[in-house]
């Protein structure tokens, strides 16, 4: 059967999977006792808050879109290239 630490190690497993980390970085924090595991979270912080960023930015985007074609507009190429950049 599994022991306390298995169990222990597959839930900060889970967890670190839950924020993003990719399986080898999950690995290293695990297995590595040099790891900066505060370090590692603030990268992974700073990732996810630029794709939060770029996540509003299209949505804000289609917003705009949406808009656009409720009022029956047709946006150019140009304009629909400068609403996503």
């Amino acid at each position: 059967g599994y022991t306390d630490v298995d169990i222990e190690r597959l839930h900060l497993a889970l967890v670190y999977r839950g924020v993003g980390l990719t399986l080898d970085e999950i690995r290293g924090v695990l297995d590595s006792p040099d790891v900066d595991v505060a370090a590692v979270l603030a990268h992974q912080h700073e990732l996810l808050l630029a794709q939060a960023a770029q996540l509003t930015d299209t949505i804000s985007a289609v917003e705009r879109l949406m808009d656009a074609h409720r009022k029956g507009m047709q946006l150019t190429a140009a304009e629909q290239s400068e609403i996503f950049g």
